[in-house]
């Protein structure tokens, strides 16, 4: 099944948390619970990939913290065209996409495309294409990076165009 029109794997990046430090006091942000980093700039000193995607972009990070039994309905974000997620710890849960969620409001259907998460993985993420967050059991928490560019300004094929080309560009020939 052809994914990359929801998400993107981030190939050869390992997110590193050796310096990754939140603030214990979470905010509420489009529903989530969001604790903000206690020192952004040592996270993206401690990940290349970050590194590259700061001198393109302005940025903030923060991880969400998800609790058991929720589910995150299906929903487009609002302002955001995109964003960058990784995912670092979790027991059951489940991201899903979604085309047919919006399209006939008299369906009670859904064509579901997983995210299969692998931990500590930068996965580009659409937020355009309706999408769902089902936690089943334990904490759910993400390291996820929210853009200072709204959905007009950045979007998923912009932005994914360029990380394919930084990608392509550090592959060892």
């Amino acid at each position: 099944m052809n994914t990359n029109k929801y998400f993107l794997e981030i190939p050869n990046q390992e997110f590193n948390r050796k310096n990754l430090q939140i603030y214990e006091k979470a905010f509420n942000h489009n529903g989530l619970y969001t604790n903000p980093l206690i020192n952004q700039e040592k996270v993206i000193e401690d990940n290349p990939f970050l590194q590259w995607l700061d001198g393109q972009y302005k940025f903030n990070c923060g991880v969400i913290t998800t609790p058991p039994n929720t589910l995150y309905n299906f929903h487009r974000d609002v302002s955001r065209g995109v964003c960058i997620n990784v995912l670092l710890d979790h027991e059951n849960s489940f991201t899903l996409f979604s085309n047919k969620v919006f399209d006939d409001n008299n369906s009670h259907y859904a064509d579901l495309t997983e995210l299969k998460y692998k931990q500590n993985k930068f996965y580009l993420f659409n937020n355009q294409i309706p999408h769902a967050v089902f936690n089943m059991e334990g904490n759910r928490s993400i390291f996820s990076i929210e853009f200072d560019l709204n959905k007009q300004k950045l979007s998923y094929p912009i932005l994914k165009q360029k990380i394919k080309k930084w990608i392509t560009s550090t592959i060892d020939t």
